[in-house]
This record gives structure tokens, C-alpha cells and sequence, in this order.
């Protein structure tokens, strides 16, 4: 992982499935919704990404039929419950080293 990367979009879509089994349209529609349409997640993205997380073993995907059509759905291993606690400690630091700057150097004045 690089060290300068701020945000991971795994954290997002581990999230998501952490709280209940998903389906891809169903992850990106939560992440949009949950974040008042401010994060946005286009499925070709999404889908390199989950299968990185299946290739690592921390989740994995089963089939569903839903209305005759068949449904993947993600799940998270225990695996990937780790990694994810791993990831929220992640951005918890970062985003707390760049709260410390911003608080130094103190209220902005626009002109």
C-alpha cells in the first residue's frame, strides 16, 4: 500500500457488505446514498476492486436467483473483517494527521 494514499475504496465497499450480504448494483447504490450522493462509485471500478478482495480471500461471492435472473452476492470472511479494521485504522491516522495541520495553521480568510 502506498504510503501517501489517503482513502481506499475498499474501505467503502467492505463496509457495505460488513453490515449485510450485497450485490454490486446494491453496494454502489448504498455508498451513493449513505453519503448524500457526495461519493460515487461506477460499477467498471467496482468490480476490478472486488475481485482483488476475493482473489485475497477476504470476502467471497455466491449466486442468488432473484426475478429469473441470477444475482452475485458478496460476503465478508473473517479474513476480511481483519483487513478491514486494518483499513479504518488506516484512514483514522491519516485523516487525524491532516486535522492537525489544518487546526495549526488555523482559520482560512477569504478575500
Amino acid at each position: 500500500m502506498k504510503k501517501n494514499s489517503f482513502f481506499k475504496v475498499e474501505i467503502l465497499i467492505m463496509l457495505i457488505i460488513y453490515q449485510k450480504d450485497c450485490y454490486g448494483y446494491e453496494i454502489a447504490t448504498t455508498i451513493a446514498k449513505e453519503s448524500n450522493g457526495i461519493l460515487e462509485l461506477k460499477e467498471g471500478a467496482m468490480y476490478p476492486v472486488l475481485h482483488r478482495l476475493m482473489d485475497a480471500g477476504y470476502i467471497t461471492s455466491y449466486d442468488e436467483i432473484v426475478s429469473k435472473k441470477i444475482r452475485v452476492y458478496y460476503h465478508i470472511e473473517e479474513k476480511g473483517i481483519e483487513y478491514l479494521k486494518f483499513l479504518i485504522e488506516d484512514f483514522r491516522s491519516k485523516y487525524q494527521a491532516i486535522d492537525n495541520i489544518i487546526e495549526k495553521v488555523g482559520e482560512i480568510h477569504r478575500n
